[in-house]
């Protein structure tokens, strides 16, 4: 469990100290699963690891009115120095290599093995209900509002218990399915790939091999982050013992904010100003009209883990001055001494790469997060009913 030997963990004393905080308050971290404590000579000792991480969560402060929930988890571990492992394995590792469906597989069980590329096709039958369902939006409708209707039909009638392998490879399958294509439909060795099926739905140029790797390796680096918002939305669903298309649901619709799901648009829109008037003024303008996308995280202190990566293959998809405008935006970031770069500037790029729809951010976003989704609904099915948020009340007596 610790990555320091227990005979050096630190006492009660030392781990208040290191805190800032009265006993009273360590114990009630310990109550809430913050800490780990253990029992040696007669007395509680501490991970000094957590303690750590801990002390510097806290030391950042709090915003009014934000609070953290804390829980076990054996999917993804996000570290502030700038480290992101699903499963033990560093995300690093496997964009670029695994793809989205081995990924999966990974995330919901953990095992890898066998044939995890397999079985990933729609259903006819709960296809045509979730077509059918998007008869009656407008054409010009945004695609993840397509997406959260196709996923309330596909929840009408479902197994509400059914959170197998197999029923999820199916739905996230017939999900993608559901979008109409606005693209040449895929061809080539890979075609029934989520990644290809979904780059049809997202982009008007030809799947390539290496447009359908790029999408892919994206899948890959969104497919989970710990507690965001969404998850922490399905994880509350699931606990009320909701079905999975309505947990996913839950998550949709907190995906759908543009703080969230949509903030990559706006690296898209900047990364267009970049090569119209140069890098420094783009990011001078996006700076006085509120700031610049892309950059800072609430957990990472250094450049998220899942950008490098990804900008790494834009060569092959992005045309010559595509890529040099992200490598602009990207000085001119550096040179201003901004907060470190996100994967939202990553996403950006890649939606800017393939000339792909308004609003494909939050579907791409949406689709990749499902694999997430899945593994935190599968993970807290083991529980009943565990989150009771309390309110602080500042109206009137």
């Amino acid at each position: 469990m610790a990555t320091v030997p227990v005979e050096r963990w630190l006492t009660s004393r030392q781990a208040c100290e290191r805190l800032g905080v009265r006993p009273q308050t360590l114990y009630a971290y310990v109550s809430r699963g913050l800490l780990t404590s253990v029992r040696q000579d007669g007395r509680s000792r501490y991970d000094p690891d957590q303690v750590a991480e801990l002390a510097r969560r806290t030391a950042r402060g709090r915003r009014p009115g934000r609070f953290e929930v804390t829980i076990d988890t054996e999917i993804t571990r996000l570290e502030p120095a700038g480290r992101l492992s699903y499963r033990g394995v560093p995300v690093g590792d496997l964009v670029g290599r695994w793809s989205y469906e081995r990924t999966a597989a990974w995330l919901w069980s953990g095992d890898d093995r066998g044939e995890p590329e397999r079985g990933w096709a729609a259903d006819p039958d709960r296809l045509r209900v979730a077509v059918a369902a998007q008869a009656g939006l407008p054409d010009d409708v945004a695609p993840g509002a397509r997406l959260r209707v196709a996923v309330a039909a596909l929840g009408a009638g479902a197994d509400a218990g059914s959170r197998s392998p197999d029923d999820a490879r199916t739905l996230v399958a017939t999900m993608v399915a559901a979008l109409p294509v606005v693209g040449p439909p895929p061809s080539g060795p890979r075609r029934g790939s989520v990644a290809a099926q979904l780059w049809a739905r997202v982009s008007p140029r030809r799947a390539t091999p290496a447009a359908v790797g790029l999408l892919d390796a994206t899948l890959v680096a969104f497919a989970d982050h710990e507690l965001a918002t969404s998850t922490l939305a399905v994880r509350v669903a699931t606990s009320t013992g909701a079905g999975l298309e309505a947990a996913l649901l839950a998550g949709l619709a907190t995906l759908s904010g543009p703080l969230h799901g949509a903030a990559a648009e706006p690296v898209r829109a900047l990364l267009a100003d970049a090569r119209e008037r140069g890098a420094a003024e783009a990011v001078e303008a996006a700076t006085t009209a509120g700031g610049v996308p892309g950059v800072g995280h609430a957990v990472y202190e250094t450049v998220d883990p899942r950008t490098e990566p990804l900008l790494a293959l834009l060569p092959g998809v992005a045309p010559p001055a595509r890529r040099a405008a992200v490598a602009a935006v990207v000085a001119e970031m550096e040179r201003r001494r901004l907060a470190p770069r996100n994967a939202d500037l990553a996403l950006g790029a890649v939606l800017d790469a393939g000339d792909m729809v308004a609003g494909a951010a939050e579907v791409v976003f949406a689709v990749a997060r499902t694999a997430g989704w899945i593994a935190h609904a599968r993970e807290e099915a083991r529980h009943r009913l565990r989150y009771r948020a309390r309110a602080v009340y500042t109206g009137p007596r």
